[in-house]
């Protein structure tokens, strides 16, 4: 993916990151050792109310999208337990 510095992030990848991370991962990313990003600079890129200003915010970011495809992988892999489970719990259909 390529980032244009001086731009916002996209609507779309904004609206992942949100779906998928907390502010606890947001958190976490800026404490990482090879991330030097405050956290609300990162929240402002995210939010798209900053556009992407440096490498160290887009390493950030990187890292968020990272943690966003591990969460929706699991709700995704939970989802599709939850719906087996509640199939079989529904009456049987009669005709």
């Amino acid at each position: 993916m390529k980032f244009n510095y001086g731009k916002r992030i996209s609507i779309e990848l904004s609206n992942y990151i949100r779906k998928y991370t907390t502010g606890s991962d947001q958190q976490d990313v800026t404490e990482m050792d090879n991330i030097n990003c405050s956290n609300s600079s990162l929240r402002d890129v995210v939010l798209r109310y900053n556009p992407l200003s440096s490498d160290n915010v887009r390493d950030a970011v990187i890292e968020l999208m990272r943690i966003a495809i591990a969460n929706s992988t699991r709700a995704s892999v939970e989802a599709k337990k939850d719906t087996t489970k509640f199939k079989k719990m529904l009456p049987k259909k009669t005709a």
